[in-house]
């Protein structure tokens, strides 16, 4: 299965972008008192702001990703897992909600301060070295762990479009089943059983192309909500 040639033409107009907002962010530990730029900022993290000017006229999926990029930053032994390291990758993300940038901690030791920022949501399941990578500089979770963790943890319409990208995307269905067993009884296989099913069996049919359908709906990566969630299904 190849990339759909629109999907390619977007994935490269959000490259450009994302180039454009890093460009913007001021990582404090690196500015010195005659360097510090005037104006007011939005604190991301404590050590990352962005101008606060150019944060009321983003997108909703700008901002997210920015909030991801600054804890990226700023993580040195935490890895990138779940929603947020499917915005990393460019994967479609409808979100339903609050979200907070979604981390693994191999020590599952949090700081005081992380835990409570609010900025964050720790998963303590395991991973596998060929579940993780190194992109744009920064440790996240492979395409597939992504969606698995999505369908896990955010449940059925989320799952089912994180798994429409992987296919979208060139991602062979037993390699992804294959990935699929090896997660075992882990914490919210149910739901994960659920979504591969629905999108790999009799339902496929239905299913096919529901990401798409976000996507042409301008709702790709801009956190879509319950009732717009169920008209995707009619």
């Amino acid at each position: 299965m190849g990339m759909d040639r629109e999907d390619t033409h977007e994935l490269g107009r959000w490259e450009k972008r994302k180039e454009e907002l890093r460009a913007e962010l001021v990582d404090r530990r690196r500015l010195t008192h005659d360097t510090f730029p005037d104006g007011k900022f939005v604190e991301l993290e404590p050590a990352v702001w962005f101008p606060a000017a150019t944060w009321g006229g983003l997108k909703y999926h700008e901002r997210q990703w920015l909030r991801v990029e600054a804890a990226a930053m700023v993580s040195n032994a935490a890895v990138l897992v779940g929603r947020s390291a499917a915005r990393k990758l460019g994967m479609w993300v409808i979100s339903r909600g609050e979200e907070p940038v979604e981390v693994a901690l191999p020590s599952r030791s949090v700081s005081q301060s992380r835990a409570q920022s609010g900025r964050y949501t720790f998963r303590f399941s395991k991973l596998r070295r060929d579940e993780q990578l190194i992109y744009e500089g920064h440790c996240i979770t492979t395409p597939t762990r992504s969606f698995i963790d999505i369908a896990r943890y955010h449940g059925f319409i989320e799952g089912l479009i994180a798994a429409d990208y992987l296919l979208r995307r060139g991602i062979e269905r037993d390699a992804i089943e294959n990935e699929i067993r090896k997660m075992g009884r882990a914490k919210g296989i149910g739901w994960l059983g659920s979504v591969w099913n629905r999108r790999s069996g009799r339902w496929a049919g239905r299913a096919k192309g529901i990401g798409q359908r976000v996507v042409d709906r301008g709702w790709d990566r801009a956190g879509g909500r319950p009732s717009q969630d169920r008209a995707l299904l009619r």
